[in-house]
């Protein structure tokens, strides 16, 4: 057992997956492709690449040739009859920007977090029907990713305000960008930017989803843990895709800051505060290698356009995990609205960019979502790492709330 090695990158492995002999990465590698239904072009063209966990840039094509060759599998799940399609506004010309004045931004304000205060665990029989009565009039009624669009603006014109007061206060150095003024970020100050960010997400959720200030406190942390580790993920790929097309070695980390993905030294500068500080490198390291698979495979993705974002920012709401044991109303509510987002986005395809056949735009918005759900859990494994093994934030009733199991 402790002999046994991936097939496909030679890593060391204990367990099994997709029923054969290899590592998590690789296995989530050709779960993403085949649900993607990509295609690769070799690195070399001659389909002889070696593929090995620490070569700098796996060859894709090959890799995935290796899945089939060993005869790696995985089922698709079985479709869903269409629904019935409704007629859908879509105004899809409001951009959104990272582009701020400096002058206009006022030093931020001192940064807290609180959720919001608790409620009775139960729903009344009142608060479950005018639940069930509130979504759907809202599903029926208006526009979700118009909403989205709206409330996603107004939270990141918050978030600039309070990140250029963060920028100045710790004087973050200027990133050489030919058309955005950026910062490099570091290990605390991106998990510093990252507060602001679930610090002003609650509007959010709150706005977009009619039902989610009804429900009880408990749901509304679970939903709230559950949305935004998640798409805070799909925000970065978004912002890199954008502002880094041609630059793979660089990764956004908040609206204004960007971090290069390799450069560990520079991102632990701030290493004195931490007990066994090799250790910690070396952890820290780990991770930002499973990052870099991660991020890496999900910006090689097709570009998505702007209303495709927003539909993601609400699909990162809507995919529930079983885990999460929350009640069968608040599942069918994000069962429905993710069939909103379907519709709009169908109605969107056929009148915006005159597409028939959209089925591939969809499978990529999903495998985003995956690929965002992978990196969410990572996220929570590498918090409750540093809070127990280096005793980081242990004392941070914020994180020990958002990253607890």
């Amino acid at each position: 057992m402790e002999n046994r090695r991936c097939l496909f990158c030679t890593v060391p492995i204990s367990v099994t997956h997709l029923g054969i002999d290899a590592c998590r990465a690789c296995a989530a590698f050709f779960k993403r492709t085949v649900i993607a239904g990509r295609r690769y072009p070799c690195r070399r063209g001659d389909k002889k690449c070696v593929i090995r966990k620490h070569e700098k840039f796996m060859c894709r094509s090959c890799r995935y040739d290796r899945c089939i060759e060993l005869e790696m599998t995985y089922m698709l799940p079985p479709k869903k009859k269409p629904r019935k399609n409704r007629e859908v506004k879509v105004d899809a010309e409001m951009i959104p920007s990272t582009s701020s004045s400096a002058s206009s931004m006022t030093p931020a304000t001192p940064m807290t977090y609180s959720l919001p205060t608790k409620r009775r665990s139960r729903m009344t029989k009142d608060e479950s029907t005018n639940l069930e009565l509130t979504s759907t009039s809202c599903l029926a009624s208006d526009s979700l990713l118009d909403r989205t669009e709206t409330e996603y603006k107004s939270w990141c014109e918050r978030r600039l305000v309070q990140e250029m007061g963060y920028i100045a206060k710790h004087n973050l150095q200027p990133f050489d960008h030919p058309t955005e003024k950026f910062y490099i970020t570091h290990f605390t100050s991106y998990y510093d930017l990252f507060r602001i960010a679930m610090k002003e997400a609650f509007p959010l959720l709150q706005n977009v989803f009619h039902d989610f200030k009804k429900l009880p406190h408990r749901f509304q942390v679970t939903l709230f843990k559950n949305y935004i580790n998640k798409f805070s993920k799909i925000e970065c790929i978004y912002y890199t895709k954008k502002h880094f097309k041609n630059r793979n070695t660089m990764l956004m980390a908040s609206l204004m800051t960007c971090m290069e993905k390799q450069n560990v030294h520079d991102w632990l500068i701030d290493t004195n505060q931490y007990n066994r500080k090799e250790a910690f490198r070396t952890t820290c390291k780990g991770f930002m290698d499973e990052y870099d698979y991660l991020f890496g495979t999900m910006t090689q993705m097709d570009e998505i356009t702007d209303r495709e974002f927003y539909a993601l920012s609400v699909l990162s709401y809507c995919d529930i995990d079983t885990s999460l044991h929350v009640s069968e109303e608040i599942v069918k509510n994000a069962q429905a609205t993710r069939g909103k987002v379907f519709e709009e986005l169908q109605e969107y395809y056929r009148t915006e960019l005159k597409l028939h056949d959209f089925s591939h735009r969809l499978g990529n918005l999903m495998a985003m979502i995956q690929g965002a759900s992978e990196a969410a859990r990572l996220m929570n494994k590498e918090m409750q790492m540093y809070s127990t093994m280096f005793d980081i934030y242990s004392d941070d009733s914020f994180f020990r709330e958002i990253f607890s199991e």
